[in-house]
């Protein structure tokens, strides 16, 4: 990553690669726009009204296949963040650690 920016700052990429990379880094975030919404479909019961008017109106822009600029986008990322919270799976490892009895 480091190479490219620095290539960049040289002045070395022309217009194709720069539109190439620029399009590899919004399907990224395209990618990451569906996660959220699939991810929150499960915690919909769960939002205040305006949250819920919201999230209706990200499933209808993402169905129209529309990139969320970057308001909208921080905006379903923090909803995101908000209901969505990783399982901690340090509390499971006592059961599955190994015994020190050699037999």
């Amino acid at each position: 990553m480091f190479l490219v920016f620095s290539m960049q700052q040289n002045g070395y990429f022309s217009n194709n690669v720069k539109s190439i990379l620029n399009g590899i880094f919004q399907m990224s975030a395209y990618r990451d726009q569906k996660k959220y919404i699939d991810t929150l479909k499960k915690y919909e019961r769960n939002f205040t009204r305006q949250e819920s008017d919201e999230y209706k109106l990200f499933v209808k822009r993402d169905k129209d296949d529309d990139e969320f600029d970057t308001v909208t986008m921080k905006r379903l990322k923090e909803l995101h963040d908000k209901y969505h919270k990783p399982v901690d799976t340090s509390k499971y490892d006592k059961f599955f650690k190994k015994s020190t009895d050699e037999e």
